[in-house]
């Protein structure tokens, strides 16, 4: 799927993004919308979700979010048991409430290039296979939100 300059709207239902890439334009979730990522990217336009709506993480660990993400408080991006996330480079000041939610198979946010996170929160289940950890030996990733462990320990590389 390309979208090179175009606009995806969800409108209250959920857009799905199957092994396939929306490359640039907007993307835009509408009230109680979701967004749902399985072995999907969505990376170099704008991504943004309302206050009630869902960017979700559903299956596979080749899914990519990069570009402009606007996720308002009250928004979240959830990233489902036995299933991964990996962040292009970039400066993510809305990226809202992460939930990484292993519930006994590995969640992860794999950082790829600089990656700056602030304006947001994360929040890891209670289970000790969430990780949070950088692609590459020279990846980085500048932290400058809350991160919340609800298990005995979390793996942050």
């Amino acid at each position: 799927m390309g979208n090179a300059g175009g606009k995806i709207t969800a409108n209250t239902g959920t857009l799905q993004v199957n092994n396939a890439t929306i490359n640039g334009g907007t993307v835009s979730l509408v009230g109680s919308s979701t967004l749902e990522l399985n072995n999907g990217t969505v990376h170099g336009g704008t991504l943004t979700n309302s206050s009630t709506g869902t960017i979700d993480i559903a299956s596979g660990f080749s899914n990519y979010l990069g570009g402009t993400i606007n996720n308002s408080a009250g928004g979240i991006l959830s990233i489902a048991n036995n299933t991964g996330l990996t962040l292009d480079a970039g400066t993510y000041t809305q990226l809202g409430a992460v939930q990484l939610n292993s519930a006994g198979n590995t969640s992860e946010l794999v950082i790829r290039g600089d990656v700056t996170l602030s304006g947001g929160s994360i929040t890891m289940s209670n289970n000790t296979q969430n990780y949070i950890y950088a692609g590459t030996g020279n990846d980085t990733l500048i932290n400058q939100e809350t991160i919340s462990v609800r298990a005995t320990s979390a793996t942050i590389l």
